[in-house]
């Protein structure tokens, strides 16, 4: 069985590995550590890709 952190996309696993298992499940993260410069971030979640999209005024949007 994989780990549910391989099944992420490389910037999420990054983040996975890299600050939450400093951070109590209920911190918030910043978006800039999420997204690194990107607009766009694909998400897979049961096995749907989902793409979580910073507007240009910047607002997020997460569609299918």
């Amino acid at each position: 069985m994989k780990s549910a952190v391989a099944a992420l996309p490389a910037r999420l696993e990054a983040l996975v590995r890299d600050n939450l298992p400093n951070t109590p499940a209920c911190e918030p993260v910043a978006l800039e550590s999420i997204m690194r410069g990107a607009t766009k971030l694909p998400i897979r979640h049961n096995g749907d890709i989902y793409t979580l999209r910073v507007t240009r005024y910047g607002k997020l949007i997460l569609t299918k």
